[in-house]
């Protein structure tokens, strides 16, 4: 079984895959370029995009219990993306964007995975 990332030619990275095994899909791969939700398909000897969510990605977390993927994103890599594979669908909640540091100038400082190796991700009942 054999599969290229969507955006292979253009300096797409891949940045981890999460096995989510859920109706929907089997796997989900994150590249710089998105999300790229994939079945597999045992009958066929191969692999099928389901879904591609086309978004700049610098860094992501990801919590199996709740199926939530945090992808980092934006112009100075400062956004939240949160992502829930849920059973049937990739389901987008709302991003954000967190406080930053603002440098002389103005500039905001980048959000580096180094940086927020401290973001937990819970589920609270």
């Amino acid at each position: 079984m054999a599969y290229q990332c969507r955006e292979k030619g253009k300096g797409n990275t891949i940045h981890g895959l999460v096995w989510c095994n859920t109706s929907l899909c089997d796997l989900c791969l994150v590249t710089e370029m998105g999300l790229e939700l994939v079945k597999l398909a045992p009958k066929l000897d191969g692999v099928k995009l389901v879904k591609h969510e086309k978004r700049a990605v610098d860094w992501f977390h990801y919590y199996h219990p709740c199926r939530t993927l945090l992808l980092c994103s934006g112009k100075d890599h400062s956004c939240l993306q949160p992502f829930q594979l849920l059973p049937d669908k990739l389901l987008k909640l709302p991003d954000f964007d967190p406080e930053v540091a603002v440098a002389p100038g103005g500039r905001r400082s980048r959000l580096t995975f180094s940086k927020v190796s401290s973001i937990v991700l819970v589920a609270i009942y």
